[in-house]
């Protein structure tokens, strides 16, 4: 028998307030019939939930008016706000009560309780971020936007191999081709770790075509392409 999912959905956090996100939830719900946990202020979910008349055959609330803004430092935020929608999202999938979760709010709070909560795949070294881009082909995901504004050799090559696994699953190849980003193509370009990761990926046994240009992410030259926090943000 198929599993139901359940997503949690930290609505406190956006720029715009709880109130679209929550209508959100609901449209997405009416959409896919995927279960729900909306995590925020109880009373405003409930009052949107019955004005739109749908009901809570799947939907669920999960009580906090605690939330991170976007402009609070996230590091002074951990033991005071430990009750927070986005910490409350994840420890929901912890559980193993939700699938997944989602937050439109503060990234870097995403990332840090997803690390403590979640925890990183054994042999990870750095958290990554990941996006989707559209191209001429189809999609190339973008790894890392924005988690890590230094990376290293062994991240680079993490990075990729992540990436493999996202991809070959989110957009169904088998072997996504992976390049990773460089202010040229030639093999000489570009700072010395950027040359040693091409180095160790080309040597892998990856689907590592080499570098790649920015012009090459919207030409859909490959379906993976690798790069620093900074750069990828």
């Amino acid at each position: 028998m198929k599993k139901d999912i359940k997503i949690a959905a930290d609505v406190m956090g956006g720029d715009l307030g709880p109130e679209p996100l929550i209508q959100g939830c609901i449209n997405f719900v009416r959409k896919t019939n995927t279960k729900v946990v909306i995590v925020g202020d109880e009373t405003l979910i409930r009052k949107i939930v019955e004005r739109e008349n749908i009901g809570y055959e799947n939907i669920e609330i999960s009580h906090t008016q605690q939330f991170i803004t976007m402009g609070e430092k996230v590091s002074k935020t951990f033991r005071k706000k430990r009750n927070a929608s986005v910490a409350i999202a994840a420890r929901l999938v912890k559980s193993g009560y939700c699938d997944g979760f989602f937050t439109i709010g503060n990234t870097g709070s995403a990332v840090l309780w997803s690390r403590i909560i979640l925890k990183r795949v054994k042999g990870i070294k750095r958290t990554a971020l990941c996006g989707a881009l559209f191209n001429k082909k189809g999609i190339t995901i973008i790894l890392d936007c924005g988690a890590n504004i230094k990376t290293g050799v062994e991240s680079f090559i993490q990075f990729a191999e992540m990436g493999d696994v996202f991809a070959s699953s989110f957009i169904n190849q088998s072997k996504p081709r992976i390049g990773l980003l460089n202010i040229g193509k030639e093999e000489t370009k570009g700072k010395f770790k950027i040359q040693w990761a091409n180095h160790v990926l080309r040597k892998s046994d990856l689907n590592y075509i080499g570098f790649i240009e920015g012009n090459d992410l919207v030409k859909g030259e490959v379906d993976v392409a690798v790069c620093d926090g900074f750069t990828g943000n």
